[in-house]
């Protein structure tokens, strides 16, 4: 009965029919469809009476004006196929677009696995965003996720209140500083080249907020020029240039790079990095590049030029010297290293033992804090006339081994003095006990050395005599 008049004459129909309304099977597919019966009048010559309803099928959903994206998830989700088209502007997001026409009409009931559909889409309309007051990048963001693109005006807003006044802005220096120049009678700045940063803020747009414009379209940006001057240092330290250039007149920091100059002789600081910040902030300036009062951006580099400062160079000839030691570290300083030291400069000097030699001489002006170059070397001391403890502890300050015999004083050493020894020689030095050569005395009687104080006195004393020694036994005055 459900089959009832179903001939080859009306399959053919069925399938014309759905030709015509631009539906594609899928060749090769064998489909046998579940069919109910619909007395349909306009085909009941072709069908006997009878149209066969497919329970199987789908009606194509009206897509025309719905989104892009969100028509493919539609017909998806009813197991079609999707021939999704091609964006005009592919640099923007599928859901600024809606579909425009799609290849089969609204209601047409289609078999869901042999069909495709065609879709076209076009820009959709939307409101145009308030990006005034915004930084460029937070104005983009928005115009993108808006589905507008953005370009920068050549024409440029001056900030409100700017601290140069127009002074500055009709100035040279403006254009060599920033690369703008200033219209004075719009009132504007123009600069067809120039990209702004991301935090300049957008001061202006030429298409009205919150007009419908097509997505796509081009939204142009009047941007602020974050112009500042070069503040005047409280003082003319570095650091105080610096602590000016935190906060500009306004409102904004500059940065800096320092260079130095050395008056008595650029070369000694050729390659020198500069010292520590804390160590340099007190050091004068001698120029600021641009100048002071000159326009230039926000956060724009400002050139200063100090005076490396300059310290008498000690005499270090003669001094001992430790490789290493230092007073500031965890050996003791020798003499050669604190002098340096005291002098803030450091020291380059090689060898160990006695310095002999030193770049630059003494009282030469040489760069604070820069390292001095010296030599030490194994100087023979001059020991005679020491006591031998006195003599072996001069002997190992100056880096050298001795040894001593007699008892005394030293009297002569085995290598001269100010001869330069090896680190394998020693010095050998002999001691006698030294000669005293008592001034000469004469006592006429025992009363007289008494009362000069020196009764008794002994043979070989000053004044001895016999005319005191009554018993002769070396003793006068007993």
């Amino acid at each position: 009965m459900a089959l009832r008049n179903f001939n080859k004459a009306g399959l053919d129909a069925l399938l014309s029919m759905a030709a015509l309304q631009g539906v594609r099977f899928r060749r090769g597919k064998l489909f046998i469809p579940v069919v109910v019966m619909v007395p349909v009048l306009a085909l009941s010559g072709a069908l006997g009476g009878y149209a066969t309803w497919d329970s199987t099928r789908v009606n194509i959903p009206d897509l025309v004006g719905a989104s892009w994206p969100g028509s493919i998830a539609a017909l998806e989700s009813l197991g079609l196929g999707v021939d999704e088209g091609k964006a005009p502007d592919e640099t923007i997001s599928q859901s600024c677009y809606v579909v425009s026409a799609q290849k089969v009409p609204a209601g047409t009931r289609v078999v869901p696995d042999d069909t495709v559909i065609a879709l076209t889409v076009e820009p959709d309309k939307r409101l145009v965003p308030d990006v005034v007051g915004m930084s460029v990048a937070e104005a983009r963001e928005l115009l993108e996720s808006s589905c507008f693109h953005d370009e920068t005006l050549s024409t440029w807003c001056v900030p409100k209140d700017f601290s140069g006044g127009e002074a500055a802005l009709i100035s040279d220096q403006l254009t060599k500083e920033t690369g703008f120049t200033y219209d004075v009678t719009a009132g504007v700045l123009t600069d067809a080249k120039r990209t702004p940063g991301d935090d300049w803020v957008v001061c202006n747009q030429n298409q009205r907020a919150l007009a419908m414009y097509g997505s796509s379209s081009i939204v142009g940006l009047a941007i602020t020029v974050p112009l500042t001057t070069v503040p005047t240092p409280i003082g003319s330290e570095l650091g105080q240039a610096l602590s000016a250039f935190e906060q500009t007149a306004d409102g904004c920091r500059l940065g800096h790079r320092v260079t130095a100059t050395f008056t008595p002789d650029p070369a000694l600081i050729s390659g020198k990095a500069l010292p520590s910040a804390l160590e340099t902030r007190a050091w004068q300036v001698r120029s600021l590049v641009p100048a002071v009062g000159h326009p230039t951006l926000c956060g724009s580099t400002v050139s200063l030029d100090v005076e490396w400062p300059s310290t008498p160079m000690p005499n270090l000839i003669g001094l001992h010297h430790v490789p290493g030691a230092s007073s500031t570290g965890t050996a003791t300083a020798t003499p050669a290293t604190a002098g340096l030291e005291g002098a803030r400069l450091k020291s380059d000097c090689s060898g160990s033992g006695t310095v002999t030699r030193q770049v630059p001489g003494a009282g030469a002006p040489v760069p604070l804090g820069t390292a001095i170059t010296c030599v030490a070397e194994l100087l023979v001391p001059n020991i005679v006339g020491l006591d031998q403890a006195t003599a072996n502890a001069v002997l190992t300050e100056a880096g050298i081994a001795g040894s001593g015999s007699g008892y005394g004083v030293v009297v002569s050493q085995s290598i001269p003095a100010g001869t330069i020894a090896t680190s394998t020689q020693s010095v050998s030095h002999y001691s006698e006990q030294p000669r005293v050569y008592a001034p000469s005395a004469y006592y006429k009687n025992c009363t007289a050395a008494r009362a000069a104080g020196a009764a008794p006195v002994y043979r070989g004393d000053p004044g001895y005599g016999t005319h005191l020694d009554r018993d002769r036994d070396g003793i006068g005055c007993e």
